[in-house]
C-alpha cells in the first residue's frame, strides 16, 4: 500500500514539476520577462494542441478509464502556469506605463510652469541614478516587475523612454507650450 502511494506521489510530481518551472520566469526583471515570454507561450500552445489531440484520439478510453484523465494534468498545468506568467508580464508593464506617464505629466507641468524643461529628472528622492550620458537619467518604474526609464533633454523639449525589450517601449515627449505626445 505504501509503495503504491509512493508511486502515485512520484507520478503527480512528474506531472506538476515540469510546468511549474515556468514560474521561475517570474524571478527575472520586467524586460527579461518579456524576452523569455516565448517559452510559456509556445509551451502553452503545444500543450493545448497535444491535449486536444489526446482527447480526440482517445475519447472512448477517457470515458472508461480514470487514469487517462490524469494524463491531461500536465498539459492543463502548463497552460495554467503559462497564463500566470503572461498575465504577470502584461499587468506589470501596464503598471509601469501608468507610472511613467505620471512622471512624464509631472515633468511636462514643470516645463510649462518654468518655461524650460529640467536638466535632470525631478525625482531624486525616488533613487534615480544618472546613466553614462550627462543629460540622461535612468531609473526603474513598476512594483511587480521593474522596467527602466530613460530621460533626456534636447533643446527645449524632453523625452522619457520606458523600455520593454529589444529597443521597444513607450516614448513620452513634451516641452513648454507643446502637448505631451506618447509614442
Amino acid at each position: 500500500m505504501i509503495k503504491a502511494k509512493g508511486r502515485l506521489l512520484l507520478y503527480y510530481l512528474k506531472q506538476l514539476l515540469p510546468p511549474a518551472t515556468m514560474l521561475l520566469l517570474l524571478m527575472v526583471s520586467g524586460p527579461g520577462l518579456w524576452f523569455f515570454l516565448a517559452i510559456p507561450l509556445l509551451a502553452s500552445i503545444y500543450s493545448a494542441i497535444g491535449g486536444c489531440l489526446f482527447v480526440l484520439l482517445n475519447a472512448r478510453k477517457i470515458r472508461k478509464e480514470r487514469k487517462s484523465n490524469a494524463l491531461l494534468l500536465r498539459p492543463a498545468l502548463t497552460i495554467f502556469f503559462g497564463a500566470i506568467v503572461m498575465i504577470t508580464a502584461v499587468t506589470s508593464y501596464n503598471e509601469a506605463k501608468f507610472q511613467a506617464r505620471e512622471i512624464a505629466q509631472t515633468i511636462h507641468e514643470i516645463c510649462n510652469r518654468k518655461g524650460k524643461c529640467p536638466e535632470t529628472l525631478p525625482y531624486q528622492s525616488l533613487g534615480m541614478r544618472e546613466s553614462d550620458n550627462e543629460d540622461k537619467l535612468r531609473s526603474n518604474v513598476g512594483t511587480m516587475k521593474t522596467y527602466p526609464i530613460f530621460y533626456s533633454k534636447d533643446g527645449e523639449s524632453f523625452e522619457l523612454f520606458l523600455y520593454r525589450v529589444g529597443g521597444t517601449g513607450h516614448t513620452y515627449r513634451g516641452g513648454p507650450d507643446e502637448d505631451l505626445v506618447v509614442r
